[in-house]
């Protein structure tokens, strides 16, 4: 895995996207020698008008005023242990955001940045926090409910990694993180 960002770096990404009212999504790629990863992080407006970051990627400026126009950043979700590559930049950009974590993934995220809590109440209850079971308490995912359905926004819970041809597919294929 690369090493934690510790200034603005961008790597390639797609456009902010609007999955529902107050939700945006954003996919990226880590470029590593022998594969490439995807990611994504989702935006969440709260009922404050304030914003909910899961899973920071550093952006392109245009982008990053698409994702700042939703609402002032509040809160940082940190998913789990190996989504803190852009967590310090976010910290820096954003001196007063609010760093979160699963209780299984604080020690290896404060590694990264300082973690303010493992744990979380939005004060918005269309908005809650949840420990996923089953994972050994390295997980955190969101539950968002709206007007027209609930959105659950998961980390590596789910692995939905296009399948790739060549060394790339076989090697993603083998560490059971690609299906096709």
């Amino acid at each position: 895995m690369t090493a934690v960002h510790q200034t603005w770096e961008v790597l390639p990404h797609g456009p902010v996207t609007a999955i529902d009212d107050g939700i945006l999504t954003v996919t990226g790629r880590i470029p590593l020698p022998l594969v490439e990863l995807e990611r994504r992080m989702t935006v969440v407006r709260l009922n404050d008008s304030s914003t909910v970051i899961y899973s920071a990627v550093a952006l392109e400026e245009e982008a990053m005023r698409q994702i700042e126009a939703l609402g002032p950043p509040r809160y940082l979700v940190v998913p789990g242990d190996a989504h803190r590559l852009d967590a310090n930049i976010y910290k820096e950009r954003y001196p007063n955001i609010r760093v979160l974590t699963a209780p299984g993934a604080r020690e290896r995220v404060e590694k990264a940045v300082p973690v303010y809590a493992t744990e979380a109440d939005f004060d918005d209850p269309d908005v809650t926090w949840h420990v996923v079971a089953g994972a050994g308490g390295h997980e955190a995912a969101l539950l968002v409910r709206r007007a027209s359905g609930t959105t659950i926004i998961v980390s590596d819970l789910i692995g939905n990694l296009r399948r790739k041809g060549g060394f790339e597919g076989w090697m993603l294929h083998e560490i059971g993180r690609a299906h096709g």
